[in-house]
């Protein structure tokens, strides 16, 4: 496999403990049995390094075999991966961060995180306001509808996290249709 984009292994040992949280081990191998050999061979039943950088084609297969696997009966199954994959890294670090953190705040920071879990893609902040942002995301990966699913059910939980309530997040343009980016437009209650 020659990936020119990475993420970072915590995310996919997130995704992993999710799995095994709502499914239980034998999802998980089920979610790796339906994984490409050559993305086998990089994650299978391995250990997980947090601070390894792993393919990011390797991680978009190990998505869709999660949403083969466990979508079936949940159609937001990558939304919810993609939160949990938030609330996972929300260590003491990041608490302190997300507490005294507004939801304007924290999305217009957003782009700081996106680049340690994530190369060489970025997150731009095109505009914040007390309840909403617009954010993009441009460059590596090449898209797939796997990570845009994913990547709202994350910026919703960073939100969520620094107290905002009702949120709405719409993906208005992406890469997938041929947008140069992937927007998404997110509103807000305090």
């Amino acid at each position: 496999m020659e990936s020119q984009s990475f993420i970072k292994g915590s995310s996919i040992k997130a995704v992993k403990e999710f799995i095994v949280k709502h499914g239980g081990d034998e999802s998980y191998q089920k979610v790796i049995d339906g994984m490409s050999a050559d993305s086998r061979s990089v994650i299978g039943n391995k250990s997980i390094l947090s601070s390894t950088w792993y393919p990011m084609d390797v991680y978009v297969d190990f998505l869709k075999s999660v949403k083969n696997v466990l979508g079936k009966d949940n159609k937001i199954i990558l939304y919810e991966t993609g939160s949990y994959i938030i609330e996972y890294g929300y260590n003491a670090f990041y608490k302190l961060f997300y507490r005294f953190g507004s939801p304007q705040f924290i999305l217009k920071n957003s782009k700081y995180l996106w680049s340690s879990y994530f190369k060489p893609s970025r997150l731009t902040v095109v505009k914040t306001t007390e309840t909403s942002a617009l954010l993009r995301v441009e460059g590596e990966p090449l898209p797939d509808k796997v990570l845009c699913e994913s990547t709202a059910g994350g910026m919703e939980q960073s939100a969520k996290l620094s107290g905002a309530k009702n949120i709405k997040i719409q993906e208005t343009q992406c890469r997938v249709t041929g947008s140069p980016y992937c927007e998404y437009d997110i509103t807000w209650e305090l």
